[in-house]
């Protein structure tokens, strides 16, 4: 049976059923009726699937960068604005080899994600913005079919992700807590990111 990992990534199902799973989904407040919530500093970030191309199965990132500081940039593809966030954090990127990242691309109306109407169309813009920005890192859609994902300990990224506004970025350390946490603004993005940048040497 494949080893159980706590940070972040989710139980096999055996794993689960035993009395140490069930340990542990306590642990992390992985219950049932109520998900935890990601959002703010202090929250730890939670395992959920995405999407890069239909060409790629699905892929947890928060599960494969588990134990790493990991960044976490969340916006919309057609957003001028996010694609210029994306860019200044490959640049941070780039003088910090050991920050892991990835962006979920998403719509956002009424104050809160909501999916694609054209799923295949996102899949198609979040790849070219990747490829035009020349970044090194995944930029992802959530799949059409996530709610299969829960089952099997993954969290639903629209329910436990607060996400109060476009150009949302979270920072978390090796832990899986997010340390830094703020939507950004063009007009304060600079003293923003240098204020990022100090969160994550300070995690290093």
């Amino acid at each position: 049976m494949r080893a159980v990992r706590v940070s972040g990534r989710p139980l096999t199902p055996r794993a689960a059923t035993s009395a140490a799973g069930l340990m542990v989904l306590a642990l992390l407040g992985c219950t049932k009726t109520e998900a935890p919530r990601v959002g703010g500093v202090g929250d730890r970030l939670q395992a959920f699937m995405t999407q890069a191309s239909p060409d790629t199965k699905n892929t947890c990132w928060v599960c494969e960068y588990s134990g790493q500081p990991t960044l976490l940039a969340i916006g919309d593809p057609a957003d001028t604005a996010f694609a210029d966030d994306l860019a200044r954090i490959q640049g941070m990127l780039g003088k910090r080899p050991d920050v892991k990242a990835f962006a979920v691309a998403s719509r956002f109306e009424g104050g809160k994600v909501t999916p694609f109407s054209d799923h295949a169309a996102a899949l198609q813009s979040v790849a070219a913005l990747r490829d035009r920005l020349g970044l090194t890192f995944p930029v992802v859609v959530i799949p059409r079919n996530a709610d299969d994902y829960v089952a099997q300990g993954y969290q639903k990224f629209d329910v436990t992700y607060r996400v109060a506004a476009p150009r949302m970025v979270l920072f978390a350390g090796p832990d899986g807590k997010v340390r830094w946490a703020e939507a950004l603004r063009t007009e304060a993005r600079d003293a923003q990111l240098a204020a990022l940048d100090l969160a994550v040497a300070a995690a290093l």
